[in-house]
C-alpha cells in the first residue's frame, strides 16, 4: 500500500512503508520512498540492515 503526502509546498512523497530506525543501526522493514518536485524526483530505498541507497529518477 502506498501512502502519499504533501510536507511541503509543490514537494510530493510517496513511501511504500514506513520504517523505523533503531539505534544499533537496522531498520524495522524494508522501504521505498519517492520524493518530487518541480526540480526532479529522487527514489530513496530503506533497507532492512540500514543501508540506504538514493537514486535519480525520470
Amino acid at each position: 500500500m502506498n501512502r502519499r503526502r504533501e510536507l511541503l509546498e509543490g514537494v510530493e512523497v510517496t513511501a511504500n512503508n514506513a520504517p523505523v530506525f533503531y539505534p544499533q543501526g537496522t531498520v524495522s522493514s524494508l522501504a521505498t520512498i519517492r520524493i518530487r518536485n518541480e526540480s526532479g524526483a529522487y527514489q530513496v530505498t530503506v533497507a532492512i540492515t540500514g543501508r540506504i541507497k538514493i537514486t535519480a529518477v525520470e
